[in-house]
């Protein structure tokens, strides 16, 4: 088990012996987080604000990771969907909807039904594969498999990225998923390597391969060889925001072996495809097809095709596959109970519908006015900075106070029964799980195709509203704040509003910073693809852009991935002080340090030593700690606050601040 790094501890008061600290999983309603007073604030804010919690907190074995904030919210709200799904099986369900997610819950229940659904799964999918005795077949299989929620494809598509130009409209690019490990990186771990081919064989073996070693090589080769060609989660991030339109033309012609010409054929013309996984990925793809042997591709399609659904009929092999998570991705330790796992597999399934459902139980009576009020403070605050910002063009100051000044607001729940974007209404089996996954997956594919032909309702929300989360679109130039992240220490009707503004303050603020942030700028108030900086307002803002990717570099991250969000987290801070404390007048020291306070509650965590290691390849946010820390720096009110000295860690010199906005 790993808990986060804690970083030097000077003595910032005289400490009395400690009381012995009694650990525990519980959620309670309000967590309580003392601060730890042998620590000086001004060394170090969020071991101040956090190890009390941390040191007092014992992680679940079924759980990887634990933001106190987001993740005490979300364990609160699936508990009483645990409950709901327990009751629902006893009852006749109220509405077509509620018929649906029982059938699903039901089926996901249904062990037995699972592990006959799973035997005949691999049966089926070995005969097929059996039948295919030229590359012609092959490939005909897995082109056909682009289209489908039950067959492999070597592409899938991706159909929801608005278009650049016309963001109503929506663009499509190809992925792919036959990788087992998240990043590049990953496969120069010689053990990792070693145990994942092991994994490999015992596949192959389980399911009655007769060359388990040699089925385990030719995959391992495939995958390791691929993820030298895939970019990494920095690359497909600039690439997400970049123009790079591919034509139909060169995609048929570059990639004859992908067999593009049916889907292709079947795409409104005025569709964009971009290209963002890259010609290397493409081409790596079509020449094995071309050349890698007929016995080489049937492996690859057999592991990826049976690998993720092998688990009842399979325990051996599934064992297998979590321990190897556990020992190097951060996965837990054990397995959340199946009631838990069909609770989650529902909720992901049917997020909207099951919030739909579950809302009104649960905030029935959410003052929404108070928070609107909250986050036109913040919105009045951010544009005041930009009318006071010294170095934007005049044209550039302008765009950017118009593009905060007219985004959209999508708070609390969706406002119309069109805006919730249900999933297409269907009736699933009690004893078919995969069957019911197949066919969602089938609908959810049909519905994206369909919805090319455009234009698509921008109002509609992209997570349901229970969710502990919050969202800023640049292409709708549209912020959501979902019901679900308006708990504590998010928000908390009875607390002051300086206070309240610290936490939801903030986010807010940083949600509208990605508006003005790196990727964000790129964007006009309209939410389309056009730049609004002058050349001049480009290499200022790339200047200051370069300390703050130098200070996160230093603490061990990748400080230019992490610019958006750290970029966010700069503007969320001080725009939201700004509101608190206009003008910084007010004396009010102790409501100043219970705003900061307030801050650094939203990110103490704890988390297994895989978990820190894939977040830092390919999380775009960084760490808890470097949250807190990293953005203290930047505040003079906070030194004001805790009366920080020059040299104190938590105090850098005033030319060592990064003032972007």
């Amino acid at each position: 088990m790993f808990t986060l790094t804690l970083f030097s501890q000077l003595i910032y008061a005289e400490s009395a012996k400690q009381p012995t600290v009694i650990k525990t999983s519980d959620i309670p309603e309000k967590r309580e987080y003392p601060v730890n007073n042998s620590i000086n604030p001004c060394v170090n804010f969020y071991e101040y604000a956090c190890s009390p919690v941390i040191n007092s907190f014992k992680l679940r074995e079924d759980r990887s990771n634990h933001i106190f904030s987001f993740s005490d919210a979300s364990e609160r709200l699936l508990e009483f969907k645990k409950k709901y799904f327990l009751n629902l099986a006893q009852k006749k369900p109220e509405s077509e909807m509620e018929s649906e997610v029982k059938s699903y819950y039901s089926a996901c229940m249904n062990q037995q039904a699972k592990e006959k659904e799973e035997k005949e799964y691999v049966k089926q999918t070995k005969e097929m594969l059996d039948k295919i005795t030229t590359r012609e077949e092959f490939i005909d299989m897995v082109a056909k498999g682009i289209t489908s929620s039950s067959q492999l494809g070597f592409l899938v598509f991706n159909a929801k990225e608005p278009n650049l130009d016309r963001p109503a409209y929506n663009d499509l690019f190809f992925n792919t998923e036959l990788r087992s490990l998240p990043e590049r990186d990953y496969y120069k771990n010689k053990e990792l390597t070693k145990e994942l081919k092991a994994l490999m064989k015992d596949f192959f073996t389980i399911i009655g391969d007769k060359s388990p070693v040699k089925k385990a090589d030719l995959v391992f080769n495939f995958e390791k060889e691929l993820a030298q060609k895939y970019p990494t989660p920095p690359i497909i991030q600039e690439q997400l925001f970049s123009r790079t339109k591919v034509s139909r033309e060169e995609l048929i012609k570059n990639y004859p072996n992908l067999k593009l010409e049916k889907f292709l054929s079947d795409i409104p013309e005025h569709v964009i495809i971009r290209n963002i996984i890259g010609n290397n990925t493409m081409k790596f793809l079509d020449t094995k097809l071309k050349t890698a042997s007929l016995e080489e591709l049937k492996s690859v399609f057999l592991y990826f095709q049976l690998r993720p659904i092998m688990d009842d009929a399979y325990p051996e092999f599934f064992n297998k596959k979590f321990e190897f998570n556990k020992k190097y991705l951060g996965g837990p330790n054990k397995r959340p109970n199946r009631q838990e796992r069909c609770t989650r597999a529902v909720m992901n399934s049917f997020d909207k519908e099951v919030d739909f459902i579950l809302l009104p139980k649960i905030f029935p009576d959410f003052p929404k006015e108070k928070f609107v009020k909250s986050i036109e403070k913040i919105r009045i605050a951010l544009m005041e900075q930009l009318q006071n910002n010294t170095w934007l063009s005049k044209s550039a100051k302008q765009e950017a106070m118009r593009k905060i000044k007219i985004a959209k607001l999508a708070l609390v729940s969706p406002d119309t029964i069109k805006d919730w974007d249900f999933n297409p209404r269907a009736v699933y089996s009690v004893d078919a799980p995969i069957a019911n996954s197949h066919k969602l997956g089938q609908l959810l594919i049909e519905k994206d195709l369909k919805e090319l032909k455009g234009p698509v309702n921008i109002n509609r929300w992209e997570m349901g509203p229970l969710t502990v989360n919050a969202y800023y679109n640049p292409s709708y130039n549209k912020i959501c704040f979902p019901v679900g992240i308006l708990q504590y220490p998010f928000y908390d009707k009875n607390e002051p509003e300086e206070v309240n503004l610290g936490a939801i303050g903030a986010v807010i603020g940083h949600e509208l910073g990605h508006a003005i942030d790196n990727h964000g700028n790129k964007y006009d108030a309209d939410g389309a693809f056009k730049p609004w900086m002058k050349e001049k307002d480009k290499k200022t803002f790339k200047e200051r852009s370069k300390l703050l990717i130098t200070q996160y570099d230093r603490i061990g991250h990748n400080g230019k991935f992490t610019l958006g969000e750290n970029i966010g987290d700069l503007v969320g801070l001080t725009t939201a002080y700004n509101a608190a404390f206009p003008g910084g007048k007010d004396n009010n020291q102790e409501l100043k340090k219970r705003f900061f306070l307030q801050l650094a509650r939203l990110y103490c965590e704890v988390e297994r030593k895989g978990i820190t290691e894939l977040r830092l390849k390919t999380d775009p946010h960084s760490l808890g700690f470097a949250r807190i820390n990293e953005q203290i720096k930047q505040q003079d009110g906070f030194k004001e606050a805790y009366n920080c000295k020059p040299g104190d860690p938590m105090a850098i010199p005033e030319k060592e601040h990064v003032r972007i906005w």
